[in-house]
């Protein structure tokens, strides 16, 4: 007996489309998907005139717990209980200048955002750079990003705009350099908004005074409450009571080790007419200087900077009749002036409803110095920063921005910025001639348990690299165990992502300058990308990639031919222990900075331990030590770093990777995003999808088998 030659062919077809199906690329961009964060929804039903009154949320909805490593979640996770940060804390308690901050007064500006920056700022460099304590300008903030988003001076912000601004090295400015007084008057801009001068009256071509190298987003909290429960989402993703309090380990961790962070909630504060501060929503005790708000249909609209906190701080602190059911505060600074709450300072729950919702903090922050010197040129596409992700299922993926050199001269790239949503490993590669296809070793690798956090951060190379042709491309491959997100800066209006007007409608692109890939060999140009879903297919317009290369030029001296010698070199690291398989950066600094031949040569004592490459990265092979030397060209001269290799102790390579638990409230629920096709019938695109489909196309097969066999003899 013989199966019908169309009853084959049809199985085989089957069998060909959904395997293709399953393995879609760029090209026809099903393996993407986009979601769209629960708050940028409720902001988009607001009114025009709604709107103007809250701060704009982020469009891209993402998970806390995939913003940070897996071992630093696990580990607090596991130690509940213990107080690892203690129950009470608060920066007011130390010494002179931190516990005397100036507590600023905005007035009647929109401006809190910008407020509320520049003293996280304050209170950050205090802490990072040997107890520095400098007042720095918002109003520098407030005008120069006037000048790069769609807002008016004196608007509201958001803290993806101080980040950008900061990533940008457009300031922060000392206060000094922009006093507030200087553009704001009630009387010579009454016309004016917010009372304050005119934006094209104000320059804002000041150089930034520090250098803020990390900026990390700590916490994404959105809450729902009944009577008896509070409920948490990180994300679109519904979280326990456990893992809010792990978060809530992270945001203590981040005010203890490196300084204030800035938040943002719902205030509906006003000052009578005998200068007493009440709410009207009953959200505000001013008698104990304590706000819980608990309404989820409020929007953040005002900025805060967290100082500290009372694990302890007793519920009925709060306004009678609208109190919370845990105990627990923040201690927050406000920009209203020493005459409210605290001299200046209050209390807010650590349930209300958008205190958890979006805070930021810095990092990394030094000053300029010999060792330390501003890049002579920035290269950028990205401005205005990161507002979108493409989510791939991929493990790997890849972006690259190719730049035209601005100068003729001897230049040198010291440095590259990124952005990351969500916790990756890193590789950083440079085309010297600005073709895709021509990258060799990566200059920088942060893999492993080095992998990087979300947020913005400055990666500085193992050493400068020479640029000599007239383009020159940074590549960034992104590696994630579970998927990765490549982000971009979007016009999410050009692109339809959003019928409103946003913040990011100044952002333009053009073509042949960001590029996308699933495997670092066929690259697609941004411009005019395509990516379909299951609602539409979306055309990203105005669209770049969210990477950044920094710049410095051969000193006059030696453009004339003046040779100035190497004296030495030094090394980020002179220990450090990393584990089997992961890899790490060191980074060499030749004495003097501008010193004429900047190149030198690694070598390991013990490859068999660990290896480094000619770029400066270290792979760790086995359980031992070996030493790390770098020697200069010029004059020889030596550094070294003692290297101890553990063993593998994160099979995941320390990136979040949700376990599969029973627990329903652990489950990702991303209904409110635009899923693509893949994310939706292909939730884990490939292998296991075609298995499923190969034994659906075999059960067919062998019902048309029967059926054939059955009426064969049937005329």
């Amino acid at each position: 007996m013989k199966i019908s030659k169309k009853i084959v062919i049809t199985m085989i077809s089957l069998i060909v489309i959904f395997t293709v199906a399953s393995y879609a690329n760029f090209e026809n961009s099903q393996t993407c998907r986009i979601n769209k964060s629960k708050e940028f929804e409720k902001w988009e039903k607001l009114s025009d005139e709604e709107r103007k009154n809250v701060i704009e949320p982020m469009y891209t909805a993402i998970d806390t717990k995939e913003t940070i490593k897996r071992s630093t979640y696990n580990n607090l996770f596991n130690n509940l209980g213990t107080s690892t940060y203690g129950k009470k804390y608060d920066l007011r308690d130390f010494r002179e200048p931190i516990n005397k901050i100036k507590v600023k007064n905005q007035k009647k500006t929109g401006s809190c955002w910008a407020f509320s920056y520049s003293s996280m700022v304050e209170t950050t460099l205090f802490n990072k750079e040997k107890n520095l304590y400098k007042e720095f300008s918002p109003m520098h903030v407030d005008y120069k990003t006037a000048k790069m988003y769609n807002r008016r001076v004196g608007d509201s912000g958001t803290m993806f705009m101080e980040m950008a601004y900061s990533a940008d090295r457009y300031g922060p400015i000392y206060e000094e350099e922009l006093p507030f007084e200087s553009v704001y008057n009630e009387k010579e801009n009454k016309q004016n908004n917010y009372f304050l001068s005119d934006v094209d009256k104000v320059s804002t071509d000041q150089d930034s005074e520090v250098k803020i190298q990390d900026i990390s987003f700590i916490a994404m909290i959105n809450k729902e409450f009944d009577k008896t429960e509070v409920k948490y989402y990180s994300g679109n993703t519904k979280i326990t009571k456990q893992e809010m309090n792990t978060i809530r380990e992270l945001i203590k961790k981040h005010i203890k080790e490196n300084g204030a962070i800035t938040t943002q909630f719902f205030s509906d504060i006003a000052v009578t007419e005998n200068n007493e501060y009440i709410s009207q929503g009953n959200f505000y005790n001013n008698q104990t200087n304590a706000y819980y708000c608990n309404d989820s249909s409020k929007s953040a609209n005002h900025a805060l900077t967290i100082v500290g906190w009372d694990d302890e701080y007793k519920k009925e602190n709060f306004a009678e009749g609208n109190q919370p059911l845990n105990d627990g505060a923040y201690i927050v600074l406000n920009s209203y002036g020493e005459e409210f709450g605290e001299s200046g300072y209050f209390y807010v729950s650590y349930d209300d409803v958008c205190i958890e919702q979006l805070m930021v903090g810095i990092k990394s922050i030094s000053t300029y110095d010999e060792n330390n010197k501003k890049a002579d040129y920035i290269y950028q596409y990205d401005e205005l920063g990161l507002n979108q992700d493409i989510f791939l299922n991929n493990s790997t993926a890849y972006s690259a921005n190719v730049f035209t050199r601005k100068s003729d001269e001897v230049e040198y790239i010291n440095e590259v910025g990124i952005w990351l949503d969500v916790t990756e490993g890193i590789e950083v590669y440079i085309s010297k001639d600005g073709e895709l296809s021509n990258y060799g070793n990566p200059v920088a690798s942060y893999t492993g348990s080095n992998a990087l956090e979300s947020g913005y951060h400055t990666i500085k190379l193992s050493s400068p690299i020479k640029l000599e042709k007239n383009k020159f491309a940074v590549i960034v491959k992104y590696i994630n165990t579970e998927n990765v997100a490549i982000p971009i800066e979007c016009n999410l209006k050009d692109s339809e992502f959003s019928s409103e007007n946003t913040l990011y409608d100044k952002a333009s692109s053009n073509s042949k300058e960001s590029y996308v890939s699933e495997d670092g060999n066929e690259w697609k140009d941004i411009y005019d990308l395509k990516l379909n879903t299951t609602n539409k297919t979306y055309t990203l317009r105005n669209t770049n990639a969210c990477i950044k290369a920094f710049t410095t030029l051969i000193e006059d001296g030696q453009s004339q031919g003046t040779n100035i010698s190497v004296t030495g070199v030094k090394l980020n690291k002179y220990s450090e222990t990393i584990e089997v398989g992961d890899e790490l950066n060191l980074v060499a600094t030749i004495e003097p900075s501008n010193a004429t031949n900047k190149d030198v040569k690694w070598s390991s004592s013990n490859n068999d331990i660990a290896t480094i490459t000619e770029e400066g990265i270290i792979r760790a092979v086995a359980e031992g030590k070996a030493t790390i030397t770098v020697t200069t060209d010029d004059g020889h001269y030596t550094a070294n770093c003692e290297i101890t290799v553990t063993k593998k102790t994160n099979k995941d390579d320390d990136i979040y990777k949700e376990e599969s638990k029973k627990d329903d409230s652990l489950v990702k629920n991303n209904t409110n995003g635009d899923s693509t096709i893949a994310n939706k019938i292909l939730p884990f695109a490939g292998t296991k999808f075609v298995i499923i489909s190969i034994i659906m196309i075999l059960g067919l097969g062998s019902i048309f088998y029967i059926k054939y066999k059955k009426y064969k003899d049937v005329k």
